[in-house]
């Protein structure tokens, strides 16, 4: 398992090194809009449960 997680690391890494930045930008701003759409769930669900 940690064999798996470090191989993929280091192919993660040489990706990046060859990867542009616009790609890199693009993937900051997708997890970014993940974050914020999964904190406005929990958001939503947290106030349905102060109405019951």
């Amino acid at each position: 398992m940690l064999l798996c997680i470090y191989l993929s690391s280091d192919m993660a890494f040489a990706t990046f090194k060859f990867a542009s930045v616009r790609y890199v930008k693009r993937m900051q701003l997708l997890a970014l809009e993940i974050c914020i759409f999964v904190v406005h769930i929990e958001a939503q669900w947290s106030m349905e449960w102060v109405q019951v």
